[in-house]
């Protein structure tokens, strides 16, 4: 369904306890690259420094999301590590706020960042993403775009500061 670009970089292996979720399935996502006219893009974190990558742990459910961190760093390497809580699957975009109109196939397309098919109970650890360029308020947010999410509320503004 999505066309995607593998991410070459190490990925950083952890171990979660998730007694509410009966377990976890760790696994790796890739990044879809950016239309060329986003306020910020991502790569690896090979590519950008020897930074340590800093966890970024994301619950989701039905029609929310909680972060612990809506502010990122340009330059630091993030790794996000997706848990759906809810009962049906979601999606994690790190994408420019909806237009009218647009589909997830749209979404996709300008996304920086995307895990498609998180099922209820799962747990899945993305690879490491950097940040490339700032982001100010209202130019990205995390995004379930599947069908009716979005519009139930599933987003979440981010800011990347330079």
């Amino acid at each position: 369904m999505k066309r995607r670009t593998p991410l070459f970089l190490l990925l950083s292996l952890l171990l979660l306890t998730l007694a509410a979720c009966g377990g976890s399935d760790t696994t790796t996502a890739s990044s879809t690259p950016s239309g060329g006219n986003n306020a910020a893009s991502g790569g690896n974190s090979a590519a950008s420094g020897t930074s340590t990558p800093q966890e970024v742990r994301i619950v989701m459910g039905e029609q929310y999301f909680k972060l612990t961190s809506t502010t990122f760093k340009v330059g630091q390497p993030y790794k996000f590590v997706l848990v759906n809580e809810g009962k049906i699957p979601h999606e994690f975009t790190i994408a420019p706020p909806r237009k009218a109109g647009q589909t997830e196939k749209d979404e996709d397309a300008v996304s920086l960042l995307d895990a498609d098919q998180i099922a209820g109970g799962q747990t899945k650890t993305l690879d490491v993403f950097t940040f490339k360029n700032p982001a100010p308020a209202g130019t990205l947010e995390i995004e379930c775009s599947y069908p009716g999410h979005y519009e139930g509320g599933m987003h979440t503004p981010i800011v990347v500061e330079a």
